[in-house]
This record gives structure tokens, sequence and C-alpha cells, in this order.
């Protein structure tokens, strides 16, 4: 058995230590450009930033949402993967009216937060306008690509 020791360690890449403030500050950085894009505040913004990623999650195959969980920031990661359960997954969902349901039944605050449906589409607008501007297009784009034409309509309709 090998055992390490400092002296075996010096002069090699030590370890980067874990920065939770970094990640911290990664997350929130993108829940207040939600903010700022809905013209909330930021648990409204927190709470329908989850709706939106929780839904997309659901909505993909598990392969697929794992990869696009590796483009979030770190904090973004945990809310993401909070609650999965890969086995109900992909839900198939092809019509708007449909997933304007879905986003709405991934938040408990649902009556507060959606009142209507154009609340529905402003916040999944808002969420994917932060995502593209933070994530590479390919990984923004590859979910949409999985995405009926009609949801994908409901994102870009800026």
């Amino acid at each position: 058995m090998i055992t390490y020791t400092n002296q075996r360690l010096r002069g090699r890449n030590k370890p980067k230590p874990m920065n939770f403030e970094q990640y911290a500050s990664e997350g929130n950085r993108i829940i207040n450009e939600v903010t700022c894009q809905l013209g909330t505040d930021r648990d409204h913004a927190a709470r329908v930033t989850r709706a939106v990623l929780h839904a997309i999650r659901d909505r993909i195959p598990p392969d697929d949402a794992i990869q696009f969980a590796q483009g979030l920031p770190m904090a973004l990661k945990g809310v993401f993967i909070d609650r999965y359960d890969p086995s109900k997954t992909p839900v198939t969902i092809r019509h708007k009216e449909k997933f304007i349901d879905f986003v709405r039944s991934k938040n408990p605050s649902a009556a507060a937060d959606f009142p209507d449906r154009e609340s529905v589409i402003y916040a999944l607008q808002a969420v994917f306008y932060v995502l593209e501007n933070n994530m590479s297009y390919g990984q923004v784009q590859q979910i949409k690509n999985m995405l009926n034409i009609e949801i994908v309509t409901l994102i870009d309709a800026v």
C-alpha cells in the first residue's frame, strides 16, 4: 500500500480548496440577473428559476440533464439536482399549454409566483435569456433542440 506524505506531494499539484463563497456568488449572480429581467425580488426570481430548471430537467433524458447541469454554476447545480428522480424522466410534453402547467407544478408557490399563463411564459423567457448569456451557446441550444417547437417558441418569443 502506498502512503502519501507531505514530502511526496511537494512539487505536485496540490488539490484546490473548495471555495463555497465563490460558488454562492456565482449562483447569486444568476439569480440577480433573473431578478433584473423579471423586475421582481430575489426570492421570487429564485423560486421561478428553480421551477423552470426543474421543468427542463424532468422534460429531458437523464444523461442530458446531467450534462446540462455541468454548465451551471455550482450553487445552481444543487438546485437543479434537488429532488431529482431520473427513473421518472423524461416526461413527455409536446404542447405549450401542458408545458406551462408543468412549470407551474414545479413551484410550491405557483399561485403567487405564476398568477396567469403569461407570468410563466415571462419567467421561462427570463431564465433562458440569463442562461444563454451565462452558459455556452451549445449547452442551451442542445436543450432547446430536445423540446417540441411549440415549447421553444414560448422561450424564444421575446
